[in-house]
C-alpha cells in the first residue's frame, strides 16, 4: 500500500515523463515534416548568410513554411532576395500547388481585380479563373505590397479572414487554398495602407541590407564565382585579397543583387582574355566592375528593426489569434519549453514570447 504522498509524487512524474514523450514526439514529427519537403536542405543553403541576421531569417522560413494558413510579409530593399525566399517557403512546404509570383506594378489597376479573383460570364465577358485558383493550394507571392490598388484592400483582407472569395461578378463563395506571401522595401506608415499591412505582416521576416552585413560579403561571392565557372565552363577565378577588400569596402547599395552583377560582368571580362586556371580577379578589375555596372547611389534604405513579429497593438482577428496561439504553442513543446530556442525560431524577443505565454496559459 502506498501513501497519498508517495501516489501524488508518482502521478507527477508519469506527468513529466508524458510531457517529455509528447515534446519528442513533435520534435520528430517536424523533422519528418523536414525531410520529407522538397529541397529542404538546399531551399535553405540558396538563401545565403551566416549573419546573425541571415540565420534568423532561414530559422523564421522554417517556421513559416509548416503553416500554409499563414501569410507573411518580406521585409528587404532592392536586391536583398524578398523572391528567392518566398520561392524558398514554397518549396520547403512540399506543397502541391502552384508558385506564381505577381508584379503589381505590371497589372493596371482596372484589371487587378479579375486577374487576383476570377470573373464571371457576364455581358459578353468570358468565364475567367483568378490566380487565387489558378495557384491551387500552392502560394501566390505579390513583389511589391505598396503598389496593390487601394480600392481592392477590403476584398482582399476580407479574402484573407474569411480564407474564401468571389470572383467578380459571382454569387458564390470559393475556398482560398493558397499562402499569400507579399514583399514590400519597407512596412508603409500610409493610414491607408496600415490595415493590409496588419493584415499581411502578421508574421513578417528581415533580410538585412548587404551593408548590414558585411561578413557574408566573401561567401557569397565565391557562389557567385563557382555559379558562374559552372554556367560558362570557364575555370573558376577567385578572388585577392586586394579585390576581397574592395567588395568589402562598397557600400553596396543593389544589395546581393548588385554583387553578383558585379561578380558575374568582372568574371566575364577576365574570361575573355586568356586567364590560367587558379587565377585570381585583381582590384582595378572590381573596381572596374563595380564603375560600369554597380549602383551609383543608395536605395532607399529600410528602418525595419525587427522580424518574425507578431502584432503587438491593435485589434487582432480570431483566425489570427487562433493562428497565433498554434504557432507559439508548437513552437514551445517542440524547443522542450526552451524559451530562447522557442523565441528565435519564432523571430520574437524572450520578452515577448514571455508575456505571450503567460496569455494563452502555457507558462
Amino acid at each position: 500500500m502506498i501513501t497519498r504522498t508517495e501516489a501524488l509524487e508518482l502521478t507527477a512524474r508519469i506527468r513529466s515523463t508524458a510531457e517529455q514523450l509528447w515534446s519528442l514526439l513533435l520534435e520528430a514529427r517536424d523533422r519528418s515534416t523536414n525531410v520529407s519537403a522538397v529541397g529542404t536542405n538546399s531551399e535553405l543553403r540558396k538563401v545565403l548568410g551566416e549573419t546573425a541576421g541571415m540565420r534568423a531569417a532561414r530559422e523564421q522560413m522554417q517556421t513559416a513554411a509548416r503553416y500554409p494558413e499563414l501569410c507573411l510579409t518580406i521585409v528587404g530593399e532592392s536586391g536583398t532576395g524578398k523572391e528567392q525566399v518566398a520561392e524558398a517557403i514554397h518549396s520547403l512546404a512540399a506543397s502541391r500547388g502552384r508558385y506564381l509570383p505577381v508584379s503589381l506594378a505590371a497589372l493596371p489597376d482596372h484589371m487587378m481585380e479579375v486577374e487576383l479573383f476570377g470573373c464571371e460570364a457576364k455581358e459578353g465577358r468570358e468565364r475567367r479563373a483568378g490566380l487565387f485558383e489558378l495557384a491551387g493550394s500552392g502560394t501566390l507571392f505579390f513583389s511589391e505590397l505598396s503598389e496593390f490598388p487601394p480600392q481592392l484592400h477590403a476584398k482582399l483582407i476580407q479574402a484573407l479572414e474569411t480564407r474564401s472569395f468571389r470572383r467578380l461578378g459571382g454569387e458564390v463563395d470559393i475556398p482560398l487554398q493558397a499562402r499569400v506571401i507579399a514583399a514590400t522595401r519597407r512596412r508603409s506608415a500610409t493610414p491607408d495602407y496600415a490595415e493590409l499591412f496588419e493584415c499581411l505582416g502578421a508574421f513578417t521576416i528581415l533580410l538585412p541590407a548587404l551593408r548590414d552585413r558585411v561578413p557574408d560579403i566573401e561567401l557569397i561571392s565565391g557562389h557567385v564565382l563557382a555559379d558562374v565557372a559552372s554556367r560558362t565552363g570557364k575555370s573558376l577565378l577567385g578572388l585577392s585579397d586586394a579585390a576581397l577588400e574592395v567588395l568589402l569596402r562598397h557600400h553596396w547599395p543593389g544589395n546581393v543583387r548588385e554583387l553578383e552583377i558585379v561578380l558575374t560582368e568582372a568574371a566575364a571580362e577576365a574570361s575573355s582574355a586568356a586567364r590560367l586556371p587558379g587565377t585570381t580577379l585583381s582590384a582595378e578589375e572590381i573596381r572596374s566592375a563595380i564603375r560600369e555596372h554597380g549602383m551609383p547611389s543608395d536605395s532607399d534604405a529600410s528602418n525595419e528593426t525587427a522580424s518574425g513579429t507578431f502584432p503587438t497593438s491593435g485589434p487582432v482577428s480570431e483566425p489570427l489569434r487562433s493562428l497565433e496561439r498554434r504557432m507559439i504553442t508548437d513552437a514551445w513543446r517542440t524547443s522542450g519549453r526552451n524559451l530562447s530556442a522557442a523565441a528565435r525560431s519564432l523571430g520574437l524577443p524572450r520578452t515577448t514570447l514571455r508575456d505571450r505565454l503567460k496569455k494563452y496559459g502555457l507558462r
